[in-house]
């Protein structure tokens, strides 16, 4: 049995080494992703990293802890062994008979949006939720406004006004650059 590729290059990604001891360490322990990695006690996971120079020692505890943050979610533990292609390929993509790059495959791009998506805090979901108006946990569980399915159009200030609310003054720069048009990101909105 091996270590999955996605292991070892989660280990080389944060600038540790992928040694022996790591390697066996991470068969004995079962480690078949990275959401495992949560579940190996840290003395077994720093034990593996004794015979590295002090930086690395200090770096592998620093970057364990900053992954033990986040506790294990037997969800994702599932859903990155499914989607997670862990053959040993090379990292140059492959290239049909024109010499161009071949389109990702669908196992990829699920991946993709799998890692895309738990990247995106949930307070900037709630807070997208609260500015288009949608109702809130607490409403729908409470049935409040349920038959009030009027969708409520904001005029440009009172935008400007909750870009501000949310995002701070900073965001209304971008938000009044003239630059950022409808016709220049959708052009298919534009009437004419």
């Amino acid at each position: 049995t091996e270590v999955p590729k996605r292991v070892k290059d989660w280990f080389l990604g944060h600038g540790l080494p992928f040694t022996e001891a790591a390697s066996d360490g991470l068969l004995q322990q079962g480690v078949r992703n990275v959401e495992h990695l949560k579940l190996v006690p840290d003395d077994i996971f720093l034990s593996w990293f004794v015979d590295s120079p002090p930086v690395l020692q200090s770096a592998a505890k620093i970057v364990f802890a900053e992954l033990k943050k986040v506790p294990f979610n037997p969800l994702n533990s599932v859903t990155e062994t499914n989607l997670v292609d862990d053959s040993s390929t090379p990292l140059t993509a492959p290239t049909n008979d024109k010499g161009h790059p071949k389109a990702p495959s669908r196992q990829l791009l699920a991946t993709w949006a799998v890692e895309a998506w738990r990247k995106v805090p949930e307070e900037l979901v709630r807070k997208s939720w609260i500015v288009c108006q949608y109702k809130t946990t607490e409403e729908i569980a409470n049935g409040e406004n349920a038959s009030s399915s009027a969708v409520v159009e904001y005029d440009e200030e009172r935008l400007r006004q909750i870009v501000e609310q949310i995002a701070g003054a900073n965001a209304l720069t971008l938000y009044d650059d003239p630059e950022n048009t409808a016709e220049d990101e959708f052009p298919e909105d534009v009437m004419e």
